[in-house]
């Protein structure tokens, strides 16, 4: 019997209404082709989006620039299931592109390849790719994307639709994620009986880049999902929320400006970083 729930609540606000994963991967695959062949140095954690990158190497043809470590990732993730496959597509390569000879980079461009770098390193990489004269295009895929894109440093594509954001120095953002985004996490609490809820990650008090103050969308979720109780943690300590005994359960009479109302058009296999 179902007693709890522990959600993962990192993009557990109703902003996040990333629309479906599907067609991020296929407006980033058309700027792709566009500037095909040439580097495209795709930002991301340890861990995450191998959906995406093995999509992205089968289409375009080429091969997947990553870490050794990176790699026994890939592979640990059954995103492949041939071993054969994966070592035709991934290439193994520890050095850090904003390192390497300039020459180098340049022929490598020739062709075309799609190389994993961290944040951080994305910037540097698309530098030293300039500076080498080396065809190169930097692509950062987050659920981060849908914070910044009210933000003043992005704006709209013009060459593309509306999924892709460009900053001033040519890094496009696109609102891609493995993390779910509000409205699935919404159907996700109704599919199943409704039972307390226990926050992975504790609530943010403070807005910016990547970081929003958790707490509206706690109480936001309690009134659209029905839930009985929202545990997060807060400098250590647990604390729990309960949604006010007289309240309708939502699951069983949605009331105008349900997510499902609100978010219309988002899609249901929704990207959330």
């Amino acid at each position: 019997e179902l007693s709890r729930i522990y959600l993962d609540n990192t993009y557990c606000d109703p902003r996040f209404c990333q629309p479906p994963r599907a067609d991020v991967a296929k407006a980033i695959l058309r700027r792709l082709k566009k500037k095909w062949p040439c580097i495209v140095f795709i930002s991301s954690y340890k861990l995450g989006k191998e959906e995406l990158l093995l999509q992205l190497c089968r289409k375009l043809r080429t091969k997947l620039v990553v870490s050794e470590e990176r790699c026994r990732g890939l592979a640990a993730s059954g995103a492949v299931d041939d071993p054969a496959e994966l070592e035709r597509l991934v290439q193994r390569r520890s050095e850090d592109p904003a390192k390497w000879p300039e020459e180098l980079l340049y022929r490598e461009s020739l062709t075309g390849c799609i190389w994993l770098v961290s944040r951080a390193n994305l910037r540097k990489a698309m530098l030293r790719a300039s500076d080498s004269g080396a065809a190169a295009h930097g692509v950062q895929a987050s659920g981060w994307a849908e914070q910044r894109r009210k933000s003043s440093e992005l704006r709209p594509s013009f060459e593309d639709d509306e999924h892709c954001l460009v900053s001033d120095d040519g890094i496009c953002s696109f609102s891609y994620s493995d993390h779910s985004s509000y409205l699935e996490l919404v159907q996700f609490l109704q599919f199943l009986p409704a039972v307390p809820v226990t926050f992975l990650t504790p609530l943010r008090h403070v807005e910016s880049e990547f970081s929003y103050d958790g707490h509206p969308g706690m109480f936001q979720l309690l009134e659209d999902t029905g839930v009985p109780s929202i545990r997060h943690y807060d400098q250590g300590a647990s604390r729990d929320h309960y949604r006010p005994s007289g309240e309708v359960n939502l699951r069983r009479a949605p009331k105008r400006g349900h997510p499902e109302d609100r978010l219309e058009g988002s899609g249901v296999e929704n990207g959330g970083g």
